[in-house]
């Protein structure tokens, strides 16, 4: 006699393989009746269902769209880094460069400082890469009776400064003064700048720079008759054009 029998099992407890498939079995216990183990033994094989299983172009579909939101993540992450980080280059340039400025406002006087020395006052005209230069403005004292003209003068933090220039007025009307030393480094010397010296009898010149334009108009206008001005041997014709008719009598004598 056959008998039909449900078994319920909960389909936690269920492992399915590879394939999708679980094997059981089933052990019948009999009471009574001519029967053999083998015979109360049966087995039933449990699919998983179809609705359950992704195809594999779900699966392929399920897979790309991850994809597309893990590369939209790391894009949305990319661009909220990159402003950030091109801020953080501009503080640090606009933070460098006002350091440098700061630097540089520091170590460099301004263009028209004054320089004072002991005998005469100096003005700034060049600072930076190409040298720094002052140029002489006036003496301290009218009294002066012999001056030389420096090769450098010094700013109160010790910065080195050539002296290039001898300003316009600079000796104007000094009576006493008798000589002169122009350095090495004067390129220029300005309009009137011995004017009126009536006792100036003595003019060395050591520069080899001067030329017809840096020279000013009346230079030696009103020194010494008897003046004597002493050039480079190397420069001695080239000197005796370019300071001809600077104001001074012809009796004066340039010579190397």
């Amino acid at each position: 006699m056959r008998k039909k029998v449900t078994l319920t099992v909960d389909k936690n407890s269920i492992a399915y393989n590879e394939n999708n498939a679980a094997y059981l079995t089933v052990y019948a216990e009999v009471q009574g009746g001519d029967s053999e183990e083998g015979n109360n033994t049966a087995y039933a094989v449990l699919y998983k269902s179809e609705s359950n299983i992704p195809s594999e172009s779900e699966r392929e579909s399920e897979a790309e769209s991850t994809r597309e939101s893990e590369t939209a993540k790391e894009s949305e992450t990319v661009k909220e880094s990159e402003p950030s980080k091109e801020s953080e280059t501009i503080k640090q340039t606009e933070s460098q460069q006002q350091t440098e400025d700061q630097m540089s406002s520091e170590k460099q006087p301004g263009m028209g400082e004054t320089i004072r020395t002991r005998d005469a006052s100096y003005c700034v005209i060049q600072v930076g890469a190409d040298g720094n230069e002052v140029k002489l403005e006036k003496l301290h004292n009218k009294a002066t009776t012999i001056f030389g003209v420096p090769l450098s003068v010094r700013n109160k933090k010790g910065k080195v400064f050539q002296v290039t220039e001898i300003g316009k007025n600079a000796f104007k009307k000094t009576p006493q003064l008798k000589k002169v030393i122009i350095g090495k480094n004067v390129r220029k010397i300005g309009a009137n700048a011995f004017y009126g010296c009536k006792n100036l009898k003595n003019i060395k010149i050591k520069s080899t720079s001067l030329t017809k334009k840096s020279v000013g108009k009346n230079v030696f206008k009103g020194i010494h008759k008897k003046a004597v001005i002493k050039v480079p041997k190397k420069k001695l014709n080239d000197y005796k054009k370019i300071l001809k008719g600077k104001g001074q009598a012809k009796s004066v004598k340039i010579k190397k």
